[in-house]
């Protein structure tokens, strides 16, 4: 629901999406409030950085890119979730606490330790969500996809 994210939006810092662990602030892409509420149905594609292992370029739509780093595993039925405390942790450095600094923000991680027994969990996936902390409200600033890279 896009309407429903777009009202989660910080107002003036938008929504920064960030493909992999590392968050680049100057390439990652982020979106006002407005921005968010159409993204979906955008059929613009987008350079959201490069592919980790490859260094392709991340060329998609927003739904595509929806389907590969946003929610690309059932998050919200087989996710363990935390707050404020990181659960996957891959090669990719994380910088979520410098980018973000915990007195300023909160975020909640989504883990999924992984999808197909046979691949002894290099199949991992995380989804965090960043939150400005607002007084005592909060504003998304940030989503993180994480998983594992070769």
């Amino acid at each position: 629901n896009m309407k429903q994210l777009a009202a989660w939006v910080h107002r003036d810092k938008g929504l920064r999406f960030s493909p992999y662990a590392y968050v680049d602030t100057k390439n990652d892409l982020v979106f006002t409030r407005e921005e968010v509420e159409g993204l979906m149905n955008d059929s613009t594609k987008r350079v959201w950085r490069t592919f980790a292992g490859s260094g392709d370029l991340i060329e998609l739509t927003f739904a595509d890119y929806y389907k590969r780093f946003v929610y690309d595993a059932d998050f919200i039925q087989k996710a363990e979730i935390a707050v404020n405390k990181g659960l996957g942790q891959g090669t990719t450095i994380n910088n979520l606490n410098e980018v973000y600094p915990k007195e300023q923000y909160d975020f909640v991680e989504y883990h999924i330790a992984g999808i197909d027994p046979s691949v002894e969990g290099m199949d991992w996936r995380s989804l965090r969500l960043v939150f400005e902390k607002i007084g005592e409200d909060h504003a998304l600033v940030g989503i993180i996809h994480d998983q594992w890279t070769p």
